[in-house]
């Protein structure tokens, strides 16, 4: 029982952190990188009240800063 309740948070917790950090990260990260190739149209994503999300909203003000 023990030993299945470790699996099921394990599990939960690997969710949870693909979906709430890495995926996130991940494509800011892109982001950033086609910001810095030139592409200066970021993609549709809705930003969080999280650090991430402050993150998107500062590269939606370079990318206007760098289109202008």
């Amino acid at each position: 029982l023990a030993l299945g309740g470790t699996a099921g948070a394990l599990a939960v917790a690997g969710l949870v952190g693909y979906r709430q950090i890495s995926h996130p990260l991940r494509s800011a990260t892109e982001a950033i990188q086609r910001l810095a190739a030139g592409d200066y149209r970021l993609p549709d994503v809705k930003a969080g009240k999280d650090e991430i999300g402050d993150i998107w909203r500062t590269m939606g003000v370079f990318a206007g800063t760098m289109q202008e």
